[in-house]
């Protein structure tokens, strides 16, 4: 039986949403969900600390990134205002976007669109207005708008504002079914001890051909993708929970704390420790 999550701010954690929200709000501390978090930034200017580091966000500013990576609005330019929208991982990963713009979401990279459009405002208020209907149809119809928009920055050109390289990787071709059932069982179960052939197994692939076609999809390994479902957990437990460290390595499924403390300042460049100091200084503390 699949346990749906309580997500913030109404957030539906299994559908393509819209945050109901125009008005940007400076929020009392960071927050994460599992889905791609899109904000077109029509009206003033953003603040976020978003992994360790501050992004800035000016007017008609188009971004996105991976919410399940905490995340937080710390200041804000009075009445900004913004649309927000939710896409669930599976569909963001079924796209047909580049590999290395899915590697450089799932790395911790904040993205915004090089290319502005005069039609990205009223593109971004109707798929919002309109997801408030609850229509499938729509639903379906302007998911494709909104996913061509995101072919076409994939194209013209993107940048990552948080300046983390993503790797390179060949085209994945027609098998993203395979890697999406991978992603899934991974984040179902990265709290506890995974092999990637029991990761192979579930989805009814050879180790090496698993290991081959999610490597050449999304630009890194299972290992390595498996790290930074571990990671993600790992650092929203710092920032919103009470937990001492040794709580928190284990039920991120580090298995031991001398591991996750190397793996953490490894790839997040500062220690756990330090990382909650991050948002600590920002008033964020409980």
């Amino acid at each position: 039986m699949t346990v749906r999550r309580k997500a913030p701010f109404g957030v539906a954690e299994d559908r393509f949403s819209a945050d109901r929200r125009e008005l940007v709000l400076p929020m009392a501390k960071p927050h994460a969900h599992n889905q791609i978090e899109i904000n077109y930034l029509y009206a003033g200017a953003v603040t976020y600390l978003y992994n360790g580091k501050m992004v800035e966000v000016t007017e008609d500013d188009f971004v996105f990134f991976w919410g399940a990576i905490p995340h937080q609005a710390i200041a804000v330019k009075p009445h900004s205002r913004f649309v927000c929208i939710y896409v669930p991982l599976e569909m963001f990963m079924f796209a047909p976007f580049s590999p290395e713009l899915k590697s450089a979401i799932l790395a911790g990279g904040f993205i915004k669109i090089g290319e502005r459009l005069p039609m990205d405002d009223a593109l971004m208020r109707q798929i919002r207005f309109e997801l408030q209907t609850s229509d499938p149809f729509l639903s379906e119809l302007n998911y494709r708008h909104l996913e061509l928009r995101l072919r076409r920055a994939d194209t013209k050109g993107w940048i990552n504002l948080v300046d983390i390289s993503p790797s390179h990787a060949a085209s994945p071709g027609n098998t993203h079914r395979k890697i999406i059932e991978m992603t899934r069982y991974i984040s179902e179960r990265s709290d506890s001890a995974l092999t990637v052939a029991a990761i192979a197994d579930a989805v009814s692939l050879h180790p090496k051909y698993a290991m081959t076609l999610f490597h050449k999809s999304l630009g890194m390994t299972i290992t390595q993708y498996l790290t930074r479902r571990r990671l993600v957990t790992a650092q929203r437990l710092l920032v919103t929970s009470e937990k001492i460290a040794a709580a928190i390595a284990y039920e991120s499924g580090f298995g031991s704390v001398s591991r996750f403390y190397a793996v953490f300042r490894d790839q997040i460049g500062m220690s756990p420790r330090e990382f909650q100091d991050v948002y600590d200084q920002k008033g964020v503390s409980s």
